[in-house]
């Protein structure tokens, strides 16, 4: 049972759940088969469903993942995964730092037709990434968590805003939040409230950005 709880925490690790979201949403299409307006992310192009996926994967997932690697080869986190609330701070900046980049190079390259959600999910984890910032000053909270809420989050406002879109996939997303948040209590990570808190600020911040979001 511990390595399948690790195997949840490595293959859903916050820096790659959001990633899963957008692919869903950009690749499953709509119940609607009129859904040809520009905000429902199915009807973008390939190519620009590509460099999407390849944009956000630079800022999201290598370039933090790299930056983690770098401060743990030179002893300035003592594990990966920062298990020490002490010695997240910094790497929690870093993330920050690379989702300010990610936003505003979106913002410079899109045009206004554009869907909103490729502006918005990124705003959403900035604004979330510097709330744990504060938040780790007071409490350890499951960065997994949050990145599963981040995700849920974005699958909820979206279905929300497109009804004819199939809530099957936001239940893919509650039951993976379930299993992550079960792997990290189950490996002794992080205490209940630990979990469901940052999951419910993952959410709850996500969710409100992309539906007030202009």
């Amino acid at each position: 049972m511990e390595g399948f709880a690790k195997i949840i925490s490595w293959l859903f690790l916050p820096l790659f759940t959001p990633i899963y979201a957008l692919i869903a949403l950009l690749f499953l299409p709509s119940e609607n088969p009129y859904c040809f307006y520009f905000d429902c992310l199915y009807m973008l192009l390939d190519d620009s469903k590509m460099a999407l996926i390849y944009i956000f994967s630079i800022f999201l997932i290598i370039a933090p993942g790299f930056s983690f690697v770098i401060l743990y080869r030179f002893n300035i986190t003592s594990t990966i995964e920062m298990d020490d609330k002490n010695e997240r701070s910094f790497p929690i900046l870093m993330m920050l730092l690379w989702s300010i980049m990610l936003y505003s190079i979106l913002y410079s390259m899109i045009p206004n037709q554009f869907s909103k959600f490729i502006l918005s999910f990124p705003f959403s984890g900035i604004l979330v990434i510097a709330t744990f910032y504060f938040l780790n000053k007071w409490k350890k909270i499951s960065i997994h968590a949050a990145g599963a809420g981040i995700a849920t989050g974005f699958i909820l406002a979206y279905t929300l805003l497109h009804p004819f879109y199939s809530i099957i996939l936001l239940c893919v997303f509650v039951l993976m939040s379930g299993l992550v948040m079960s792997a990290r209590l189950y490996l002794k990570k992080h205490s209940t409230f630990e979990v469901v808190f940052g999951w419910l600020i993952g959410l709850f911040i996500t969710f409100i950005t992309v539906i007030i979001y202009p």
